[in-house]
């Protein structure tokens, strides 16, 4: 009885019985190398392919990673730098598909895809050089971090706080309630200002006395107002609050009282920086009542020209 043979020994009796009569197995010996041949092929395009997807899936997490720990670092927001961890990841992985692509030979389709895809990409780059535009400032944002998530801004003399940055756009909520969506481009090419950034932010009152207030008097009310303020924590003792005489008006001598605020203590109490302000005016005019300290108005005093 013959013994069953099977694996390397089945394809080892097969080569001898090749090599014993060759004119006889000739077809059948091309046959063979040619599935021997395309099998190997196979095989390692699909180790190839597994290998590229392993590298790729480990490459964009790595990368992934490095952002998300540079954004902590820098002390950006975790929603901000999302997007651009997908946009990288997304690159990654189309290089990855061109890789692909010629391992299993299709430089050919490959060569007339790319053709294809740069006059597709002329035209659609037309068609949508805004959208690119704000998506590349977008990507300047993240890395320049002139402001992040809370902070209260002013763009193009349009205040309020930043509820999200995207990649094509920064939204901002406005002192009145409104909701504001800028795009990036703008963003990038305007003065922004942050109030937020710094631990304390300077603010100004201009008060007007009578030309009869005595000035000392007056500026020791002032001073007054200041310091309950500060003993409340709205304004900060350092840097020294500083005030001096301005000009003559009309009808007033004028105080200009130059003040700093912490915007940790406005968060804490849900208050924004022209309501401290204000605070600051109520309580001069309180300490002006006091003193009995009058801030003039305007007054027009008519006299009739009499005719030669």
């Amino acid at each position: 009885m013959m013994p069953s043979l099977t694996g390397p020994a089945m394809i080892k009796f097969c080569m001898h019985g090749l090599n014993a009569f060759p004119n006889t197995f000739k077809p059948a010996d091309e046959i063979f190398c040619m599935v021997i041949e395309i099998g190997s092929e196979l095989f390692y395009q699909i180790v190839y392919t597994a290998a590229m997807l392993i590298i790729s899936v480990i490459v964009a997490r790595t990368v992934r990673r490095f952002v998300l720990n540079f954004a902590e670092r820098a002390r950006i927001d975790r929603h901000t730098a999302s997007p651009i961890t997908k946009l990288i990841s997304a690159g990654i992985y189309i290089v990855a598909l061109v890789i692909l692509l010629g391992i299993w030979g299709l430089r050919g389709e490959l060569t007339g895809l790319l053709a294809g895809a740069g006059i597709a990409g002329i035209v659609i780059g037309f068609a949508t050089k805004d959208i690119l535009s704000d998506l590349l400032a977008g990507i300047m944002l993240f890395f320049d971090r002139p402001f992040k998530i809370g902070h209260v801004i002013n763009i193009n003399d349009l205040w309020g706080t930043v509820e999200d940055i995207g990649l094509r756009s920064t939204k901002l909520k406005t002192f009145d309630g409104k909701r504001v969506v800028i795009p990036n481009s703008n963003v990038a090419s305007s003065v922004v200002t942050n109030v937020s950034i710094y631990t304390g932010r300077r603010l100004e009152v201009t008060v007007g006395v009578d030309y009869d207030t005595d000035l000392n008097r007056a500026r020791k009310a002032i001073e007054k107002a200041v310091g309950t303020l500060e003993k409340k924590g709205m304004v900060k003792k350092e840097p020294k609050t500083r005030m001096f005489l301005t000009e003559f008006e009309n009808s007033s001598i004028n105080f200009k009282i130059l003040f700093w605020y912490d915007p940790d203590y406005a968060d804490k109490h849900d208050l924004w920086f022209f309501e401290i302000r204000g605070e600051l005016i109520a309580q001069i005019k309180k300490e002006f009542d006091k003193a009995g300290i009058i801030i003039p108005f305007p007054q027009v005093t008519l006299s009739e020209r009499k005719k030669a």
